[in-house]
């Protein structure tokens, strides 16, 4: 089974374009935090993302650079001669479903995230009195 999903930001502007036939398709790159960082450096790996037809469309419409984005679909890879003659191998993304991924304050500088008040936890709230009264 082939199937890779992940969330990452954009890491650049998606551009909608058209085959030769009207087929819209999109070309972008995604980075995704690794899970560990080397020297408290964080790293990232990126990943060419091609979405075709409506998923080009959504894209493209809708994210930006730098915006959080939800992915799934299948690695492929294919074959080119290069200008030099050398044989490369791309691989890429292939997008089955595109999704919004973060919340409000990911799209807010660093700057303001560290000034955002921080999140309730359920042990933050205590318990209720049970009175037996339903107020509706």
């Amino acid at each position: 089974m082939n199937t890779i999903e992940f969330v990452g930001r954009l890491a650049k502007e998606p551009e909608l374009q058209k085959t030769q036939s009207g087929v819209p398709y999109c070309n972008t790159s995604v980075a995704v935090d690794r899970s560990f960082s080397k020297d408290g450096k964080r790293e990232a790996d990126f990943f060419n993302i091609v979405a075709w037809r409506h998923n080009a469309e959504f894209l493209s419409k809708y994210f930006t650079k730098g915006r959080w984005v939800h992915l799934v679909g299948e690695m492929q890879s294919r074959k080119y001669t290069g200008k030099d003659g050398v044989e490369r191998t791309v691989w890429e993304v292939i997008v089955d479903k595109v999704g919004f991924a973060g919340d409000r304050a990911a799209a807010l500088t660093d700057e303001a995230v560290q000034d955002a008040p921080p999140r309730r936890r359920a042990s933050d709230f205590g318990d209720v009195e049970d009175d037996n009264h339903v107020p509706f």
